[in-house]
């Protein structure tokens, strides 16, 4: 009898989007509300991935950013990717938000 081991030794590839350099407030908002998926990192992998979540606790869907008020200030929200065997993968966004 013979026994082959097969391990997963490839993290997950992610990829945060490209961000303006500062947001102004959204009409009628204190903040910047996200319109769309364009602050939603992207993920892949050579099993699967299972998650890719983000960190913003100010919103309560940590699967998309579309709908989240942001304050004014500055705040780094960080995407974690997890694939089929556990591994996982980070990145990284600083979003600006400035009252104008």
């Amino acid at each position: 009898m013979q026994q082959i081991t097969i391990s997963d030794t490839q993290n997950p590839t992610i990829t945060c989007p490209t961000l303006a350099a500062s947001y102004s407030n959204t009409t009628g908002v204190c903040g910047y509300v996200v319109s769309g998926t364009g602050f939603n990192a992207t993920a892949s992998d050579n099993c699967s991935v299972i998650s890719l979540t983000h960190n913003y606790g100010g919103f309560g869907n940590n699967t998309t950013l579309n709908g989240a008020t942001f304050p004014v200030g500055t705040t780094v929200v960080t995407w974690t990717a997890v694939d089929a065997n556990g591994r996982t993968s980070t990145c990284s966004n600083t979003l600006r938000h400035q009252h104008l």
